[in-house]
């Protein structure tokens, strides 16, 4: 064996040449051959098609109009095998009218060249075409590396939320005097709900809304179900827990995010409440006819903005008689349905007529399926959330 002969050099690219005249392929064939392409060729558009799906070329040149298959429907039957890899076709024309330029560019055709074919010109396009291509697959490459991360910070996203949710729903406690509802929009929520028994007959219940939704908003719920259980179970007042849940919060949070609350401690024993709205719509209070008794707006900041001390949060009291209920809600239940085209949001007004319109007794389901149905109009924005303080 002759150990002083060199390996051949590697092609530099495959060229298809589909032409139904012989002579112009041998002349191109030639060409190209002597400047280092490996060359395959095909009399008409069906051998050219054919000739693709077996060898896959880099770069096709064709002719426009042939027998038994034109050049125009064998681009289109190329580039629609040719859907997830970019296949640069180059039509090869004389005296072509505006007409059949305008069916080339729309069969799939990316660039010309005109009879009698300057070799110079010829392999100034196939090398960009090489090049675009080269250009085509690092993206596409790129691409799958980018799809292949998205996938696995999707998969870990998921499971992160699905913890998180999961930890919320063992921390709700069942309350036949306090119904609740919570719909996120993303598989975890920024809205939140804890119950805490502060005696057997005497609940505290924080609702909450972090600014935005998803997963950077959930993150805060891990931190305040530890921090509101603590505080329940040092029995201090509602505005001694409202005062170190801000300031916790203050410390721990960025400064991006803020929390919109309700406190509210419900004594069961006879249907009193007291409540601290900080930042979260009014509550609603209706009486046993179902007509509105009052609203207990928002009297302090949002958590998280300034440090506060429980002398300055204030409550608001009220007993509920038989048949009366109280209502508080996220911001996401009257804005939902905003994605839709007209832009109409749920509305405080229409969750009032809502309210009113039914009977204790089914109240509560009625307004979550208006709700709902309403949302399904829009793209949904944000998380809904629902509490119900029945006597």
């Amino acid at each position: 064996m002759d150990s002083s002969a060199q390996p051949l050099p590697l092609p530099l690219g495959r060229v298809l040449i589909v032409d139904d005249e012989r002579a112009n392929r041998l002349l191109l064939a030639t060409m190209l051959r002597d400047e280092g392409y490996e060359v395959l060729q095909a009399e008409n558009g069906l051998q050219g098609v054919e000739c693709y799906q077996q060898h896959h070329p880099d770069v096709v040149l064709m002719d426009l109009f042939m027998p038994v298959m034109s050049g125009f429907e064998a681009a289109r039957q190329i580039k629609s095998h040719s859907s997830r890899h970019y296949i640069p076709i180059l039509f090869i024309t004389t005296h072509t009218s505006e007409s059949d330029m305008i069916e080339a560019i729309e069969s799939g055709g990316d660039d010309f060249l005109s009879k009698p074919i300057h070799f110079t010109v010829l392999k100034a396009k196939i090398r960009a075409a090489m090049r675009t291509r080269q250009l085509y697959r690092d993206l596409q490459a790129e691409k799958e590396k980018l799809d292949q991360f998205h996938a696995l910070l999707q998969q870990e996203h998921q499971t992160t939320e699905k913890i998180l949710r999961q930890l919320l729903i063992q921390q709700e406690l069942q309350i036949d005097q306090i119904r609740s509802y919570l719909s996120p929009v993303a598989l975890s929520s920024g809205d939140f709900i804890l119950v805490r028994a502060k005696s057997e007959q005497c609940y505290q219940v924080m609702l909450g809304d972090f600014t935005g939704h998803g997963l950077a908003a959930a993150i805060g719920t891990l931190p305040m179900m530890q921090i509101f259980g603590e505080l329940v179970a040092q029995q201090l007042t509602l505005e001694a827990i409202a005062a170190e849940v801000n300031n916790r919060l203050l410390r721990i949070l960025p400064t991006q995010i803020f929390c919109a609350a309700v406190f509210v401690e419900f004594n069961l024993n006879d249907s009193s409440l007291q409540v601290i709205n900080a930042g979260l719509p009014a509550l609603y209070y209706l009486g046993d006819d179902n007509r509105m008794k009052g609203e207990l707006a928002s009297t302090q900041l949002m958590l998280g903005i300034v440090a506060m001390e429980a002398a300055n949060y204030r409550t608001q009291t009220l007993q509920l008689a038989a048949g009366e209920a109280l209502y508080a809600f996220t911001d996401g239940l009257t804005e939902a349905g905003i994605g839709a085209e007209s832009g109409e949001m749920f509305g405080e007004n229409r969750l009032q007529q809502v309210l009113q319109r039914y009977p204790l007794a089914e109240r509560f389901d009625r307004v979550i399926k208006e709700v709902e149905c309403f949302s399904h109009v829009g793209e949904r924005q944000d998380d809904m959330t629902l509490l119900e303080f029945k006597h």
